[in-house]
């Protein structure tokens, strides 16, 4: 495979992955914004947590 092909590859895998992580957060914000009173200690500390991860995560890619 030529180098143009393999960067378009990767170019496309890094944009994958950023479109997902940044649905991710979305979906998380969204949880933690529409039911932050209706949810209990363990759901909360998931939030919490995946907040912290995903954007180290996308911040990583090259």
């Amino acid at each position: 495979m030529d180098k143009n092909k393999k960067l378009i590859i990767k170019t496309y895998q890094q944009q994958k992955f950023i479109r997902t992580a940044s649905i991710s957060m979305y979906l998380i914000e969204w949880l933690v914004f529409e039911n932050w009173f209706s949810l209990n200690n363990s759901q909360c500390a998931i939030c919490l947590v995946l907040t912290k991860v995903l954007p180290s995560l996308t911040s990583e890619i090259p």
